[in-house]
């Protein structure tokens, strides 16, 4: 019932195999399992089927918008965020996740923290990697916080 790593994206068949995946998971009713396939999917912006990946990612959030899953549409917008892609991009992302994850839990928390660190870096005009650790560290020493609710 694992799901990580759903299968290698070197094979040939990579998109047909994970569809059966896919399908074999939805038959079973386990939305969980669903979820952490297309989670396992990787995306760089290098990859020849880079286009392909997020078109087959986004019938998964469709899938889940159907079912009214919406916490699940949260937090795959949520691992999109976290892929490779524009500073600007990635903040759009995050702003869908928050549209759909619960005010209260803790993945709300984590995609308003990861909007804020990308809105200081899209200001520093860094697109660069920033750290976690020095990111908390700077805007807490300015008297601003991220706006975050728990």
């Amino acid at each position: 019932r694992s799901s990580s790593p759903a299968v290698n994206p070197m094979r040939k068949d990579y998109f047909d195999v994970l569809a059966r995946l896919v399908s074999e998971a939805k038959a079973l009713g386990d939305a969980r399992l669903v979820k952490n396939i297309y989670l396992s999917i990787p995306f760089y912006p290098a990859d020849k089927d880079y286009q392909e990946k997020r078109k087959f990612y986004q019938n998964g959030i469709q899938y889940f918008l159907s079912l009214g899953l919406y916490q699940i549409v949260g937090e795959l917008y949520m691992h999109l965020a976290s892929m490779y892609g524009s500073t600007t991009e990635r903040i759009a992302l995050c702003q869908k996740a928050l549209d759909y994850l619960e005010l209260t839990s803790e993945k709300y928390a984590c995609a308003s923290a990861m909007r804020e660190m990308l809105c200081h870096m899209e200001r520093q005009g860094n697109d660069e990697y920033y750290h976690y650790w020095a990111f908390g560290e700077t805007i807490f020493r300015k008297d601003s916080s991220a706006q975050v609710v728990l």
